[in-house]
């Protein structure tokens, strides 16, 4: 992990949350999330069931849980939901996913 990423009580609220009320619509899917920098907490889910859908498409039962479960102040820390396949780690935004900028921080 880059030592950027960071696991702490809020990345580990929203991990919580998303466990127990996404995870379980995508059997088998791989869910990542981290403090990166000091107002941002990003997430990452990687299942083969995105693959021909569109970004908001991917993304819409995961905002409704997100935006239902938590806290006002804890969605707004949210900066990065990344929803790819397996096929899809090369793409630049796993890339900076993996690899985050320093010079932002």
């Amino acid at each position: 992990m880059n030592s950027l990423l960071k696991k702490d009580k809020i990345s580990r609220q929203v991990e919580s949350v998303l466990r127990e009320h996404y995870l379980p619509r995508l059997n088998g899917a791989q869910l990542d999330v981290y403090r990166a920098y000091a107002t941002s907490v990003w997430i990452r889910v990687i299942h083969p069931s995105f693959s021909g859908r569109t970004i908001p498409d991917r993304g819409n039962a995961i905002w409704t849980v997100i935006v239902e479960l938590l806290p006002d102040d804890l969605v707004s820390l949210i900066t990065c939901c990344i929803l790819i396949t397996p096929d899809e780690l090369d793409s630049p935004a796993n890339i900076d996913f993996e690899n985050p900028s320093p010079l932002i921080a």
